[in-house]
């Protein structure tokens, strides 16, 4: 699959850009900002994550949607988190850090499900 990295500041359409600006560039934040030829993210997975790894493919519209939502409710949780851990006190660290582990065994066969139906997603 040909990769670009970035992209011409002076394309006026890309693939994938229906799903909002936001979600677009975390999508591409995730991507490690790699494109294919025709400007959609190419996600790349890893075994820590995937049972499946090393897959590699091209996102669509409704791929940059979910990758780019998933992001970005990442990033709010971690900012919650945060914000507890500061008003609080790092007490409230204790029930994100028992989550993590607990949810840390079950991290490829969790992460392969989801990206098994990103995968399926059509490549519009």
């Amino acid at each position: 699959m040909p990769r670009t990295s970035g992209g011409s500041a002076n394309r006026i359409a890309r693939a994938g850009e229906d799903g909002g600006t936001l979600l677009r560039q975390l999508a591409l934040f995730a991507c490690a900002g790699a494109e294919d030829t025709e400007g959609r993210p190419i996600f790349t997975s890893a075994s820590w994550f995937d049972s499946k790894a090393k897959r590699e493919f091209s996102l669509g519209r409704s791929g940059v949607e979910r990758l780019g939502g998933t992001v970005l409710v990442f990033l709010l949780l971690i900012g919650l988190i945060a914000i507890l851990a500061f008003a609080i006190g790092l007490e409230a660290l204790v029930v994100p850090v028992f989550v993590l582990v607990a949810v840390g065994k079950n991290l490829p066969a969790i992460g392969t499900r989801w990206i098994d139906r990103l995968e399926k997603l059509p490549v519009d």
